[in-house]
């Protein structure tokens, strides 16, 4: 038995994924460097950061996903695009 690094409750040596925290684990404990995590950019925003979160994390050009956005918003109507826009930025933590 070991601790996780980041709960610190006991899990199985061989764990890869903590099952308190779900957290994943490398063979050091610590947390896999290649793991995805959408996040709001704090260098690549216009309002809030989330469509430059989004098109790091879809490593895509961020005028492709605002563009994307707009079209989205005019065909549906504002209202769906703005609440989840919203929603998106209180929900998704910013990154780096």
């Amino acid at each position: 038995m070991k601790k996780c690094p980041f709960c610190e409750e006991s899990i199985q040596d061989e764990a890869i994924k903590c099952k308190h925290c779900k957290e994943f684990l490398n063979n050091n404990g610590n947390m896999h460097n290649n793991v995805k995590r959408l996040t709001r950019s704090r260098d690549d925003q216009f309002i809030a950061g989330v469509c430059g979160g989004l098109a790091r994390y879809m490593n895509t050009d961020s005028s492709l996903v605002r563009i994307l956005v707009v079209v989205i918003a005019l065909m549906t109507g504002f209202l769906p695009v703005i609440i989840g826009y919203i929603l998106m930025a209180i929900i998704v933590p910013e990154g780096n």
